[in-house]
């Protein structure tokens, strides 16, 4: 029951970290969902790949570069879902940053 509740926030971080940003366009919170389980999906097959190969730009950039991977994951989704659109790598880095945040603040809430 935990996972699906944080689950059905990370849907929530989604879909409102969509509609904040102008560069990120959704159709619905279906596709929220559908952009949800492919994110994590992608995290459990394409991240950890991208992430070894990456470790030490991480380690010298503090971390920060795992952003910059979430952004590749997002465009990769991007690519594959019709009904979501990024306007490019910049507003996929800015999406990740700001879905970072929102997620965070909400899973702390509640």
């Amino acid at each position: 029951m935990k996972h699906l509740w944080h689950f059905l926030i990370y849907v929530v971080a989604i879909y409102g970290t969509a509609r904040l940003l102008p560069g990120i366009k959704m159709k619905s919170i279906v596709t929220a969902i559908i952009v949800a389980v492919c994110i994590g999906v992608a995290g459990v097959t394409i991240t950890p790949i991208l992430k070894f190969f990456a470790f030490p730009i991480t380690v010298l950039t503090l971390g920060l570069f795992t952003f910059v991977i979430d952004a590749i994951i997002i465009v990769i989704v991007d690519k594959i879902l019709e009904d979501f659109e990024v306007d490019g790598f910049g507003w996929a880095f800015i999406y990740a940053v700001v879905l970072a945040i929102i997620n965070s603040i909400l899973q702390s809430i509640f």
